[in-house]
């Protein structure tokens, strides 16, 4: 939580401002709570360290918050911004990809098409989608995600991960 404003003495060594700290302090302590929430919860098993998630969503916001939670799970997060995104680092990467968990509804790529695609590659991947129209409103609207389960948006930490988790247990009964 780095400002360029009001640096000190010329030389360009950022100052931190007292209300970025005292937000960046809170937005741990809450990560931290919630972290030791999902270890006690059992939503977080160690079984599932090491697992690797592509994550595809085109809020930075969103896909920040849920990147913290997924690693704080022992999960490898491979984020992508766009479905367009999400192809090339499916593409690129040389390790196994367990899951895909993308939104819906994106610019250029949405979600079902860019699974369809990585699925060329990926046959067994698992997949989730998500997003904050209902899986009614998304249907309506022409695009079938019937195929996998999905997440409704918001959510919270603990419901993601036992999702994301029930995602994964069905990918190794398969």
């Amino acid at each position: 939580v780095l400002t360029d404003a009001g640096r000190r003495g010329g030389y360009g060594a950022p100052t931190i401002r007292l209300a970025e700290q005292l937000a960046y302090l809170a937005a741990q302590a809450i990560d931290n709570a919630q972290h030791h929430a999902l270890l006690r919860s059992g939503v977080c098993a160690p079984a599932d360290a090491g697992r690797t998630i592509l994550l595809v969503d085109d809020d930075a916001e969103v896909r920040a918050a849920m990147r913290r939670i997924l690693e704080r799970c022992g999960y490898r997060v491979l984020e992508a911004w766009s479905g367009r995104h999400a192809l090339t680092v499916a593409r690129t990467y040389d390790a196994p990809i367990d899951l895909v968990l993308t939104d819906c509804i994106m610019p250029e790529l949405d979600g079902r098409a860019c699974v369809e695609q990585i699925r060329v590659r990926r046959a067994d991947i698992g997949v989730m989608y998500m997003s904050g129209y209902s899986r009614q409103d998304i249907s309506r609207s022409g695009l079938d995600i019937s195929d996998a389960p999905f997440l409704p948006k918001p959510f919270t930490p603990d419901l993601l991960a036992r999702e994301v988790r029930a995602v994964l247990e069905s990918c190794k009964r398969n």
